[in-house]
Order: C-alpha cells, then sequence, then structure tokens
C-alpha cells in the first residue's frame, strides 16, 4: 500500500512539471475574434502583437503598451 501512495504522489508531482505553460503564455484561444486596429503590445514572449486582443487570442497573460524592442 505504502508503494502505492508513493507511485501516486510520484504521478501527480510529475504532472505538475511537464506542464506546457509558461508563467506568461497560456493555451491559444482557436475561437477568438479581434478588431483590426494597430495599437502595438510586446508580449512577455518578447513578440509584438498588432494589438491586445490578439496577443490574449494567442494566450499571452501580460504584455506592455508599445512595440517590442
Amino acid at each position: 500500500m505504502k508503494q502505492i501512495a508513493i507511485a501516486f504522489s510520484l504521478m501527480i508531482v510529475g504532472g505538475l512539471y511537464s506542464c506546457t505553460e509558461t508563467d506568461c503564455v497560456a493555451k491559444q484561444d482557436a475561437n477568438c475574434a479581434c478588431i483590426e486596429i494597430y495599437q502595438p503590445v510586446c508580449g512577455c514572449d518578447d513578440v509584438t502583437y498588432s494589438n491586445s486582443c490578439h496577443a490574449e487570442c494567442a494566450g499571452i497573460l501580460t504584455y506592455t503598451e508599445g512595440e517590442c524592442n
């Protein structure tokens, strides 16, 4: 029984570390629709998006106004 509990614990911990999302990027929204106004933002992934809506649709959680350097 103790071996089963240890194995189960390792599976849970392993699952936490195998997550593909980072601190600034989440899952993309395939059904997202944005207006085409150019108000660039720099995403936490150092990519310039044409506006905040496009960044959010790409799964970017944090961004700043303006283009990336």
